[in-house]
């Protein structure tokens, strides 16, 4: 079980020196991205809380680096990050390619409500893009569906 009280530094300190600076850059280009945002280790890797609830986390892995989760983004940033998308909600950054800081800059800015800027919306943090379609927000930031209660689908039924 890994240790519940470990900082980021300590998470870095686990790899290679140049697997560090790459997790150095990130960290800084995210950081720079939301300036002010809480950092901390949740999940067992570095995460940037952003707006004091929703976090970005990044994450070394053998073959590659991952940002999660990565909303469904607008068409001009969904085209950019396409090439690294794994999942509906992950970005996969192969070592074997120049990491994209900026592109995890723009990712970055765009997933944090204080940091969007007014042109590019906040992307929501719901995978399935649920604000975009015009649905309610769920309560939750990781809930990809609205939550319905029993009693809620007996009213709207028209059974009590």
């Amino acid at each position: 079980m890994a240790d519940k009280n470990v900082t980021v530094e300590e998470y870095m300190a686990r790899y290679p020196d140049d697997i560090q600076e790459i997790l150095r850059r990130v960290r800084q280009t995210i950081l720079d991205a939301v300036p002010g945002d809480e950092e901390k280790v949740r999940y067992d890797i570095p995460a940037v809380m952003l707006g004091g609830r929703y976090a970005l986390h990044y994450a070394a892995w053998k073959k590659h680096l991952g940002i999660y989760p990565v909303a469904t983004a607008g068409p001009e940033l969904e085209a950019a990050i396409a090439p690294y998308r794994s999942g509906k909600d992950s970005l996969n950054f192969p070592y074997t390619k120049p990491i994209p800081y900026e592109l995890i800059g723009r990712v970055a800015r765009r997933s944090s409500p204080s940091a969007a800027p007014p042109s590019e919306p906040a992307l929501t943090p719901t995978a399935s893009g649920l604000a975009a379609l015009g649905a309610p927000w769920p309560k939750h930031p990781f809930m990809t569906t609205p939550v319905v209660s029993h009693a809620a689908k007996r009213i709207m039924r028209g059974s009590r």
